[in-house]
């Protein structure tokens, strides 16, 4: 297990005791040994909270927290950030179970604060922001995904299906509610789940990218696609790993120099790996696992030739952005936020192994079309430059310190006509 950074004191669990502002996420968290919390996933790690930390030094995460994983040595730190553990679960069925400890334990930690910020969607989230709507208590919202697409996605089987509009509606309340929103997307989300009139709203990419992370240009040369490339999460299948596996064997014919690489593992890697034996591309699919270290994650974007985002739900994908900073060209679905990244004739359905296919042989016979969506891809990477993203969330968190000078303000003032 990676240690908490040296020169940072290790993130500490708190009984009690209140905050200026304690930050609800859907992260999973795990104790060290010595103290401390790590997560698994690079989005959760301590670069994700220090801005909140920097502002409030007395600022606390909110998370479910389980025992440390063994064997675990990629673990990230979240930070000296101070923690309260939730009930730890992983799935449909280890939350059912969790359910009433859980909407204690969230209901428990809303009280004593000036401002509650969830993440949302989530059941964490949506607990404690319906708690806090219906006790008159101003809370934040950081609006991130579409929980009617993740459901809809089969994430959560068949009940998850039918609970999907349900689910909608109670999003729909939650950000309604609140005293001020940020969206991670243009206009998608906000056409879903909109704020009332009368919230302070704030649009800007958590996708937090270095100067480094930027190609000087987008490629110069007309690229070749032979080396695909994909980028998430084998927890659940909506990335739509298993569809690109698919459409790589249904171009093993005509394409036998095709090579696939798959970053990032999780429960459901052993299947995928099944799924490429049984669709004959097993040598052509190289499953690299997880990737913390941006230095790598760039070195094995700039040796792909084309970045896929065969997802059934996103809300904005950082990967694809990461990968069209690169000048990478890219394809993906029309879920979510993709669309706001890339143009339409670089997109495709989700769940359609055939059309994903025809479209990565289109950039595969035509030279041109693949060096154009290089030259799209890193274009439009450019809105997503650390100035303008600082700039944008500067004026978040001011809006945020507003509300925590406030402490407890009903939240009627603020409903407008949600």
């Amino acid at each position: 297990m990676r240690p908490s950074r040296a020169d940072a004191a290790p993130a500490a669990a708190v009984a009690d005791g209140s905050a200026p502002i304690r930050i609800f996420t859907e992260a999973r968290l795990y104790r060290e040994p010595a103290g401390g919390f790590v997560t698994l996933d690079r989005s959760s790690a301590d670069g994700a909270w220090r801005p909140y930390r920097d502002r409030w030094a007395d600022a606390q995460l909110v998370a479910r927290v389980g025992d440390v994983r063994p064997g675990d040595d990629d673990a990230l730190s979240v930070g000296p950030i101070e923690v309260r553990p939730l009930p730890y679960y992983t799935g449909p069925r280890q939350l059912l179970a969790q359910l009433p400890r859980l909407v204690t334990a969230v209901i428990r930690t809303t009280s004593d604060i000036s401002l509650c910020m969830f993440r949302l969607p989530g059941p964490i989230g949506f607990i404690g922001s319906l708690w806090c709507r219906l006790r008159g208590r101003r809370y934040a919202v950081e609006v991130v995904g579409d929980p009617v697409d993740v459901l809809r996605s089969g994430v959560a089987g068949s009940a998850g299906v039918r609970l999907a509009a349900a689910c909608g509606v109670v999003m729909r309340w939650a950000v309604g509610g609140a005293a001020t929103a940020h969206y991670v997307t243009e206009q998608t989300l906000q056409r879903h789940y909109p704020a009332s009139r009368a919230t302070s709203t704030h649009v800007f990419s958590n996708v937090d990218l270095h100067e480094d992370d930027f190609t000087a240009a987008p490629r110069s040369e007309r690229p070749a696609i032979r080396r695909l490339i994909a980028v998430g999460t084998h927890d659940q299948l909506y990335k739509g790993h298993d569809d690109l596996i698919r459409a790589v064997g249904l171009l093993r014919a005509d394409y036998p120099e095709l090579r696939l690489r798959l970053v990032g593992d999780g429960r459901h890697s052993a299947l995928l790996r099944s799924l490429a034996a049984r669709t004959g591309v097993e040598d052509r699919v190289e499953f690299v696992g997880r990737v913390d270290s941006r230095t790598r994650l760039r070195e094995l974007l700039d040796t792909s030739d084309l970045f896929c985002m065969p997802s059934r739900t996103e809300g904005l994908p950082r990967a694809l952005i990461e990968a069209m900073a690169r000048g990478v060209p890219s394809i993906g679905t029309t879920v979510g936020g993709i669309p706001e990244l890339l143009p339409a004739e670089l997109l495709v359905p989700p769940d359609d192994p055939v059309r994903l296919a025809t479209l990565i042989t289109r950039l595969a016979d035509d030279p041109r079309l693949a060096a154009a969506a290089s030259q799209i891809a890193w274009q439009t990477a450019q809105r997503f430059r650390p100035e303008e993203m600082a700039r944008r969330r500067s004026a978040w968190y001011a809006a945020l310190a507003e509300l925590t000078s406030r402490g407890k303000v009903p939240v009627e003032a603020n409903r407008g006509d949600s």
